[in-house]
């Protein structure tokens, strides 16, 4: 499959396919959207991951993703639960990282007691920030 051949793809009647390599294919929806999926088997089921809209993500960087994605399911894996892993992991540290880092400094605040606290240059955390606002 080329990118020259999916960028002139008209809009069709029904949903069609265009096969790349080893389950991964573009999805072609009647309204035009492209949506790049991999059609798998985990212990003996069918599975299907996707990878993103077509414009959004090309096919060299979906055919890494699937390149990818085949060795953790090589691996034994199930790469859509890893992946969801992936991002569990990844908003928890950033959630983490919010409320260590995440002093607020706010110069004006919506409750007229939280202004006070605002023009004399206090810095809150997330939690006392709410607690400011909303108790009063």
């Amino acid at each position: 499959m080329k990118s020259l051949r999916i960028g002139w793809r008209w809009e069709c009647s029904r949903a069609d396919k265009l096969y790349d390599r080893n389950g991964l294919f573009l999805l072609v929806t009647p309204g035009g959207s492209k949506l790049w999926s991999w059609r798998h088997r985990v212990d003996g089921k069918e599975r299907l991951m996707t990878f993103g809209a077509y414009p959004l993500v090309g096919l060299g960087h979906t055919r890494q993703l699937h390149f990818e994605a085949r060795k953790t399911l090589a691996a034994g894996i199930d790469p859509r639960v890893e992946r969801r892993r992936k991002a569990d992991a990844k908003r928890r540290e950033a959630k983490e990282q919010q409320q260590e880092i995440g002093v607020l400094q706010f110069p004006v605040c919506i409750a007229a007691n939280c202004q006070q606290f605002a023009s004399k240059g206090f810095a809150l955390r997330l939690s006392e920030y709410h607690w400011l606002c909303f108790a009063f």
